[in-house]
């Protein structure tokens, strides 16, 4: 089933209103939130680019919301930090190492089977996986009450402890953080 409806919702607005944006009648709003009518390649992807999401996300075959979506690619960003190239490559999972990169940078929509074998490969549960947003957001949080002083020393002494090899990934994840809305 298409996600046409929940993403429609999700922005706040009307059938009506997505058919004026569509330049077709509510019905036909209603027919494709319903699967009653097909969609075309031209509309979706006019629904991919005014959602501002794939166009697999508007068919339905990503099986995770928008919230589960950037607590993983948070989660992932921090991992891997943690699980470096070498790490997957003596565990034969270079594979699994270059997903998760890939989920990040949003080049593919995860599956179950995907986010199953990175939790079991790594021994990570799926708890932390998906709520991985509330520790980034309290982390701001803590943040905005520092001073500019402090806030740079806590990065200086962050990129300090931080071993040499893992210092770009570390980069990509702060640059992660700062631009996520808190």
């Amino acid at each position: 089933m298409n996600r046409i409806k929940e993403l429609r919702k999700n922005k706040g607005i009307t059938q009506d209103r997505l058919a004026g944006i569509l330049c077709v009648k509510r019905s036909a709003v209603s027919k494709y939130e319903t699967g009653a009518s097909t969609l075309t390649d031209e509309t979706i992807t006019q629904l991919a680019a005014y959602f501002g999401v794939s166009t697999d996300r508007v068919l339905g075959f990503c099986p995770f919301n928008d919230e589960q979506l950037v607590n993983l690619r948070t989660f992932l960003s921090v991992a891997v930090i943690k699980v470096t190239e070498s790490d997957a490559e003596a565990s034969d999972s270079v594979d699994l190492f270059d997903l998760m990169h890939d989920i990040i940078d949003r080049k593919v929509l995860p599956t179950y089977e995907d986010i199953y074998s990175i939790a079991n490969e790594w021994r990570f549960s799926l708890d932390e996986m998906f709520g991985a947003l509330d520790l980034v957001k309290r982390e701001q949080k803590k943040l905005v009450t520092i001073s500019d002083d402090e806030l740079d020393t806590e990065l200086i002494d962050l990129l300090d402890s931080i071993p040499q090899a893992k210092k770009p990934e570390a980069v990509r994840y702060l640059r992660y953080i700062v631009t996520t809305e808190a």
